[in-house]
């Protein structure tokens, strides 16, 4: 009997201790946010939304506003992380700026399962409402972010596509064949049965110390700083939905864009749409690899813009960008905002004022045809915009000669491959 008790004790100190570095962990690597407004929105089902507003000091008189949307598993909050934070850039900028968290993204968490089809059917009709009675505007410029981008696709084949007036999708194909090599759908559908916001507060004083193989095939590992990591980490990521999870694992297995039912095919009907559409891939994204991202800009023939800009050293980037480098990436300001800022203002159809702070020329032109990667041949190939493509870069004399790339370091290897997406396995 003195050993049961013994167990249980050694068990209830352990549970404490854990328990306490959750909550440590959670106030010391706490990412301080401070809007100018929060605003819910409640949505047809019976959920309720949060907007997240950023007035500009120096507003762009008659722009649309600007709604931001992250990912699946994410909290608006990546958004606004230290210097990375794209929200205060906008704002900067003079783009009144909202960022949208979807269900799930509460402090209390109610009901846990829902599908990637209510973020489609119900919140992001809800938000584009609010936004637009708010702001007196009839329509905005959408920024998502993976899932934030993905689910409006299916928006802008809908009634409510004329709100929306220009859109940036960041790391969000709609194919999964070349993800299929590097992730599985089982472990897709065990990630369901965890707590991951209480393992992130666990496992946070690690990241960006140590670099587990999950942790590698999210970011390049060289382009985000540790504490802006881990302060992402804690604060910005969210529970998945049980169903959510079910339905991600079917399109990796399949390589389908679908409803949950299968009533919907969304990748199938992304030929009807018409809303100029920037896509931004990263070359060592391995969640949303460029070839892929290019494939899914090939499927929007009517809309009158789609280019593709892969952020990576061939195209004048500061290095070649993973996934969570798009939002966390030490030269973001530099790589990444610029060019959602002169998209933004290309689409706005206002004037600019004068005396308004110029970004920094981003570092390469939208690309007059996307990248052509020979391990998808079987994708249609259509012309995706209008601008000129920069040169391609000239390979290092100091590379010349050498037929093996498993020969050489990693830093070569991006030298001569620019932005070519390594194949599953290599």
């Amino acid at each position: 009997m003195g050993a049961f008790f013994s167990v249980i004790f050694w068990l209830a100190v352990i549970a404490g201790a854990l328990l306490l570095l959750v909550q440590l962990s959670g106030r010391h690597y706490r990412a301080v946010q401070e809007p100018d407004a929060l605003h819910f929105v409640p949505t047809e089902d019976g959920w309720r939304l949060t907007l997240t507003r950023y007035r500009p000091t120096r507003p762009i008189r008659g722009a649309p506003p600007v709604v931001l949307c992250a990912g699946a598993g994410m909290k608006s909050l990546v958004f606004d992380v230290g210097d990375t934070s794209l929200a205060r850039t906008l704002a900067e900028q003079g783009y009144d700026t909202w960022l949208l968290d979807l269900r799930g993204r509460g402090p209390r968490l109610e009901r846990a399962s829902w599908s990637f089809d209510d973020y489609v059917e119900f919140d992001i009709p809800a938000a584009l409402r609010l936004v637009c009675d708010n702001t007196g505007s009839e329509a905005v410029q959408w920024v998502g972010f993976g899932a934030g981008a993905l689910a409006m696709f299916p928006v802008l084949t809908g009634s409510d596509a004329g709100r929306v007036r220009s859109l940036v999708a960041l790391a969000a194909p709609v194919f999964f064949r070349r993800q299929q090599g590097k992730f599985g759908a089982r472990p897709l559908r065990w990630i369901r049965r965890l707590r991951l916001d209480i393992i992130a507060h666990l496992v946070a004083p690690l990241v960006g110390r140590l670099y587990p193989a999950p942790l590698s095939h999210l970011q390049n590992r060289d382009n985000v700083d540790g504490g802006v990591l881990r302060r992402a980490l804690v604060s910005g990521l969210a529970r998945f939905g049980r169903t959510e999870l079910l339905q991600y694992a079917e399109w990796l297995e399949q390589d389908a864009f679908t409803a949950i039912v299968q009533r919907r095919d969304y990748r199938g009907s992304m030929g009807s749409i018409t809303t100029p559409t920037l896509f931004i891939a990263g070359p060592r994204d391995e969640l949303a690899p460029p070839d892929m991202v290019e494939a899914t800009a090939n499927l929007m023939e009517e809309a009158r813009e789609r280019p593709v800009v892969v952020a990576s050293r061939m195209h004048g980037m500061s290095t070649n960008y993973g996934h969570l480098d798009l939002l966390l990436g030490r030269g973001v300001r530099r790589d990444i905002h610029t060019h959602i800022v002169k998209w933004l203002d290309l689409h706005a159809g206002v004037e600019l004022p004068e005396g308004r702070p110029e970004p920094p020329e981003p570092r390469e032109v939208f690309l007059e045809d996307p990248p052509r990667f020979d391990a998808t041949p079987a994708y249609p190939q259509t012309p995706a915009s209008t601008a000129q493509t920069p040169p391609p870069a000239e390979p290092s004399p100091a590379l010349e000669g050498l037929d093996d790339l498993d020969d050489l370091d990693d830093e070569d290897q991006d030298e001569i491959q620019g932005d070519v997406p390594r194949l599953p396995g290599n």
